[in-house]
């Protein structure tokens, strides 16, 4: 089992196969996703549909593209992960 979920451009998949596995319930994993506004791979709805999927997702949006979490959120992310450590 997992205990919490990093997400860094993130997004729902489109294979129906797999889209139909995360459907009927919300994923119970806690989970972060660090989203890119000007991400040119990943669309912020596409992402924003992932993060849905979840139960009580932390969503952070930064005005980067498909990068790393900027630094100024690097302590935010480790923060809320070492309340899962």
């Amino acid at each position: 089992k997992f205990k919490f979920s990093i997400l860094i451009s993130g997004f729902a998949p489109r294979d129906p196969s797999v889209y139909e596995l995360y459907q009927s319930e919300p994923i119970l994993v806690p989970s972060i996703h660090i989203i890119g506004n000007t991400d040119p791979y990943v669309s912020l709805e596409r992402a924003e549909e992932l993060s849905s999927k979840f139960n009580e997702p932390v969503v952070m949006v930064h005005e980067g593209g498909h990068v790393m979490p900027p630094k100024e959120l690097l302590n935010d992310v480790k923060a809320w992960a070492k309340a899962f450590a």
